[in-house]
């Protein structure tokens, strides 16, 4: 019990240290993506040309001006409310278009550069991302006995790349994706 208590404290104290910590990248390690495989379209969004998909320079609730995100973005404390982001964005047609979606879990962490930390993501891209937790569209297995209204998503964390389980009343981000069909 003890051990699970201490566990508790220092992963809440990390988490909240996580957000507050500048970025740090390591050169002795090799990037795990490549700075030209992401072409800036300077309409608020960027083309992955490795994976063929579209994201949202920007987190969710954030607004894109003169190559900026600004604005705090939007958290989500449940994977429903996540999933649901998609109707306001494609409403508002971002960029034009109006088949934005969560990404899964393999798409999501397509983006984790593993070279850097707090956030472990490439700042150069898709700046102002806070060292948090992301939502996906992929159902957590552990949770899918039940049921859809129950159920929870599984979500990359931000602050070292990883896939981690969502806690309760969580601090999670949405980034929107597309395939690129333009």
């Amino acid at each position: 019990m003890k051990q699970q208590m201490l566990l508790s404290i220092t992963l809440a104290a990390y988490c909240l240290a996580g957000t507050a910590m500048a970025q740090t990248c390591k050169t002795n390690i090799s990037p795990s993506t490549d700075a030209s495989q992401f072409i800036d379209l300077n309409e608020g969004y960027v083309l992955d040309v490795k994976t063929g998909l579209m994201w949202s320079k920007c987190v969710f609730g954030q607004n894109y001006v003169d190559g900026k995100c600004l604005g705090a973005p939007t958290s989500f404390n449940d994977w429903a409310s996540a999933l649901h982001s998609t109707i306001d964005i494609n409403e508002h047609q971002l960029a034009g278009f109006d088949d934005w979606r969560l990404p899964n879990i393999k798409e999501l962490a397509s983006l984790v550069e593993y070279q850097c930390h707090s956030p472990a993501i490439r700042l150069s891209v898709f700046p102002e991302t806070p060292s948090a937790g992301f939502w996906t569209n992929t159902p957590n297995p552990e949770f899918e006995q039940l049921g859809p209204i129950v159920r929870k998503g599984r979500i990359i964390d931000f602050s070292f790349g990883l896939d981690v389980l969502p806690q309760s009343n969580p601090q999670i981000y949405v980034r929107h994706v597309r395939e690129a069909g333009i």
